[in-house]
């Protein structure tokens, strides 16, 4: 219920990056030290994500050691969104499948109602779609690039031919991702756009409604023609071709190499980084973030915070890939948003963000429970 809590006065009254502590930041930050608080008096945790656990806390002490010299508000800013990736993992470690099903429906609740915060504050209207009009405005960005937006966007789809899900349930998730749909549409936000599109697809083809691959192509091609007719699928297809065209692909690469190649100018700041609360130089300008998590890690905390960072990314592959993971487009979901907010979006810095990596490691130790529970009862069977 806690967690419930913080998620609707985040949808509702919260900010991606907030500039000041206000009284819906501070309710937030009260919800999730009494979580942390009730799991620790019950406790050890269910489940272990020691790769994860490993980064978080190497990450927390050399940052917030090298932060000593660095601006406090600053550097407070850095340390509470670090806080953010690892706080979660102390309460939804001890969720099974049911709990977690749940809280994942809120969770797309809670993305459906900051997609429609987006869409209303943008003056969104269906008449100007007539008009192929694009709703991308640069001061409400930060509403629909929320991770939670692209999982509200997401999340209904991969259901949507789910039997284990109640018709009810189901039907609920896919309007609540109308709102997300239209807000990443409209703007012509691409990865997140290709993210759903990807996972829809699976989803269509794991439902085994069609008896052979190509039979299934054939229908998404048709109906890729027939949405095309539709003035809010063109709009789609024009901001995203405009956003191609403008942003184009190679900046967040430069920004990239840039940074690990010039962030550890001394043999200090190549072991330990720079510190949380430093700026990054980013080559044209400065900034206290980047679009790449290991390439912040790398400049704020050292090359052996980044090394331990690299390790955890290919601990979740690995586990979500023997655990056949791939299988599940609900869980596929949770696998791309996670890489893109690490890889091509400053999201590792957002509080829900924290929320869908620490869904991600919780699924992937479910399965290795569950795979491991088949294991031992197959073996009893098959004992004299």
């Amino acid at each position: 219920m806690i967690a419930v809590f913080i998620l609707a006065v985040y949808s509702l009254f919260g900010s991606l990056t907030p500039d000041g502590a206000s009284i819906f930041e501070v309710l937030q930050a009260v919800g999730l030290f009494l979580l942390v608080v009730v799991c620790i008096a019950n406790g050890s945790p269910r489940r272990k994500y020691t790769p994860f656990v490993a980064f978080f806390y190497a990450a927390l002490v050399v940052g917030v050691i090298g932060a000593v010299d660095e601006p406090l508000r600053q550097s407070f800013r850095d340390i509470v969104a670090h806080l953010f990736l690892g706080l979660n993992v102390l309460w939804v470690s001890r969720l099974d499948e049911r709990l977690s099903r749940i809280l994942m429906f809120f969770m797309s609740l809670a993305g459906t109602l900051i997609g429609i915060r987006f869409l209303f504050e943008t003056g969104f209207s269906f008449s100007a779609l007539a008009y192929k009009s694009s709703f991308t405005f640069d001061g409400l960005l930060k509403l629909n690039t929320d991770p939670l937006v692209i999982f509200a966007g997401g999340y209904g789809l991969s259901v949507a031919f789910d039997n284990s899900r109640s018709t009810l349930e189901r039907a609920a998730l896919l309007v609540f991702s109308v709102p997300g749909l239209m807000a990443i549409g409209l703007s012509g936000l691409r990865g997140p756009l290709a993210i759903i599109i990807v996972v829809a697809a699976i989803a269509l083809y794991q439902s085994k409604v069609f008896s052979n691959w190509y039979s299934f192509l054939i229908v998404v091609a048709l109906m890729f023609l027939a949405f095309m007719n539709f003035d809010i699928i063109y709009t789609f297809y024009n901001n995203f071709s405009n956003k191609m065209s403008v942003a184009g692909t190679s900046a967040k690469s430069n920004e990239f190499f840039y940074v690990m190649f010039n962030a550890g100018s001394n043999i200090f700041r190549f072991l330990f980084g720079s510190g949380f609360g430093s700026q990054i130089d980013l080559g044209e300008r400065s900034l206290a973030f980047t679009h790449t998590a290991l390439s912040y890690y790398f400049a704020k905390a050292g090359v052996l915070v980044a090394i331990l960072f690299v390790f955890f990314i290919i601990s979740i592959i690995f586990n979500f890939t023997t655990q056949k993971l791939f299988r599940q487009p609900d869980a596929v979901l949770l696998l791309f948003i996670v890489l893109y907010g690490l890889m091509l979006n400053p999201h590792y810095k957002y509080m829900t963000f924290g929320f869908i990596l620490v869904m991600l490691l919780n699924r992937c130790q479910i399965a290795q429970g569950l795979s491991t529970k088949l294991v031992g009862r197959n073996k009893l069977a098959l004992a004299p």
